[in-house]
């Protein structure tokens, strides 16, 4: 206004005084320099929210560029693809067969290092490091141990120090695209029951497809209701036993039912996980459900309960109850499936550490066994093997992992499962889907106009 001005007198013949030019000059630099100010402020929070980086006072840039997240969601579609559909897919190196879906998640995680897309939380890293360092010290008063044993212990869980901050959108649309890819394994559930019960048995079987030297060893594909009662458990063609396929279609279904809102979704998942008969995906469906419930409103809780009352009495009608009653009796029956995941863990557990025994260390890697651990629990055999201080640090990362989880129902729910019904320290399909969902990404605030996650499933 000021260049104008003078511009403008000028031309009409007038004369400004000096001291008024001096001033105006003076007010158009003050501007000029606040517009570049302002500029190169709006360019710092570009490159802060482009890179990643907290910015100062504490606050955390909450949304990525477009081509980070749309890398960030290519991988997570990449990881569940694996899992689910190449999860028997093994590569043969002599006596041992190595899984496909961990190679492809060691890959991914790298890449997304490398190009900045995530990075290792400090705290985690304490606990890792604490973790590693007592293991490596247990290791050196033992020598009945297995080197091979550790480094999967210590590889796989490092999957767990890696964190990425994204918007509720994004963390949506990772959501949905693990519910897409569970349509099919949850289709092929009802389709094997209804097989079984016809003269096509089982036709759904990949062992028939599929070289055996190609699959993971050390699974039962194909698992009876009861020992010798000839009636198989879906196992959902593409999954390891009926225990996973149960424990993915109940994630899909607290996902489908916490990030979407969607009951519809949420019922079929929950009706295909109580058809492959696994108490594993059974207990999650229990408590996900149950801590939605306590968070929803009273009209939600009556419907899913009525839904649930409907299922039992179906099940029961359809002689599906008997056999799921059938599971819960193998508690207190010795060297069956569920005493030895449930009941012989707990006891050996309390009796290392009434003992007094490994406490600076444990008896070595690899040393557990379904004798003296059953299928042992993840914090069983830390301490079992590594030692109690081992265990200690084992159980912060695990705590500092779960802390902000996105979607704190599923977390729950996995949590319970993966620490306290089986031997899946080192299993790689259970510890990705648990990065994946629960521990690989931080949840900030939906985008502008935008009401996010965290309201859609307020709606329920």
């Amino acid at each position: 206004m000021a260049v104008k001005s003078m511009i403008s007198t000028r031309h009409t013949g007038d004369t400004q005084p000096e001291s008024d030019k001096s001033v105006a000059m003076a007010r158009a630099a003050t501007s000029a320099s606040g517009r570049d100010s302002n500029r190169s402020g709006l360019e710092g929070d570009r490159i802060e929210q482009r890179s990643g980086i907290r910015a100062v006072g504490g606050f955390t840039p909450p949304y990525a560029s477009i081509n980070e997240t749309e890398r960030v969601v290519s991988f997570c579609r990449l990881q569940f693809f694996s899992l689910i559909y190449l999860q028997k897919f093994a590569i043969p190196a002599g006596s041992m067969s190595i899984s496909i879906p961990m190679l492809i998640m060691m890959a991914g995680l790298g890449r997304l290092v490398i190009q900045g897309g995530a990075c290792i939380e400090m705290r985690r890293g304490i606990a890792f490091a604490a973790f590693v360092s007592a293991c490596l010290t247990s290791q050196m008063f033992v020598t009945d141990s297995s080197w091979l044993s550790m480094i999967f212990v210590v590889v796989l869980n490092a999957w767990l120090l890696l964190v990425r901050d994204i918007d509720s959108r994004a963390l949506e649309r990772i959501a949905t695209c693990f519910v897409r890819f569970m349509y099919l394994p949850g289709g092929i559930v009802f389709l094997q029951h209804l097989c079984y019960v016809t003269p096509l048995g089982d036709i759904f079987s990949m062992d028939r497809i599929v070289p055996s030297q190609f699959l993971l060893k050390g699974f039962v594909y194909t698992a009876e209701y009861g020992w010798k009662s000839g009636i198989m458990r879906p196992n959902g063609f593409f999954f390891l036993e009926p225990s996973f396929v149960s424990m993915y279609l109940a994630a899909a279904a607290i996902t489908a039912l916490r990030v979407h809102g969607d009951r519809l979704r949420a019922a079929f998942f929950a009706a295909a996980c109580i058809g492959s008969t696994g108490a594993t995906g059974m207990l999650m469906l229990a408590v996900g459900f149950l801590a939605v419930l306590v968070r929803r409103r009273l009209k939600t809780i009556a419907a899913i309960s009525a839904a649930a009352t409907i299922a039992v009495v179906v099940a029961f009608a359809s002689g599906l109850g008997s056999q799921m009653s059938h599971r819960f009796e193998e508690l207190s029956t010795e060297k069956s499936s569920g005493h030895g995941r449930l009941m012989m863990p707990v006891t050996t557990l309390i009796e290392i550490l009434i003992s007094g025994k490994n406490v600076c260390h444990g008896l070595g890697a690899g040393t557990i066994t379904d004798d003296t651990g059953g299928s042992a629990w993840p914090i069983l055999k830390v301490v079992y093997e590594y030692g109690v201080l081992a265990g200690i640090g084992y159980a912060a990362l695990i705590a500092l992992s779960l802390y902000r989880s996105p979607i704190p129902e599923l977390t729950l729910a996995l949590f319970v499962v993966f620490q306290f019904t089986g031997g899946y320290l080192v299993q790689p399909m259970l510890i990705g889907l648990l990065v994946l969902l629960c521990t690989g990404f931080r949840c900030t605030a939906a985008p502008q106009g935008d009401r996010g996650m965290t309201f859609r499933a307020a709606a329920l």
